[in-house]
């Protein structure tokens, strides 16, 4: 009966942890894409003094989700 178990209490809700993760970090690899994507097309549509730092806070949203999903995904 004992060898019939497959996986342990642990290594259960490390997995349910690390799907949680995965999905809610590509989730907001979206949300910063479409974030990044509104940014630029606001640039092109209204002139700011200060679009540069918006582009790059907006730019480095983006590396962040990049960097979170990954860490998530090789966790």
């Amino acid at each position: 009966m004992e060898s019939l178990i497959i996986f342990n209490n642990k290594e259960i809700i490390f997995l349910f942890f690390k799907v949680f993760l995965l999905i809610f970090s590509f989730l907001y690899f979206l949300f910063s894409l479409v974030a990044f994507q509104q940014t630029k097309v606001m640039i092109k549509t209204v002139e700011v003094e200060k679009s540069k730092i918006l582009m790059f806070l907006s730019l480095f949203q983006l590396f962040l989700s990049i960097i979170l999903f990954f860490g998530a995904f090789f966790l």
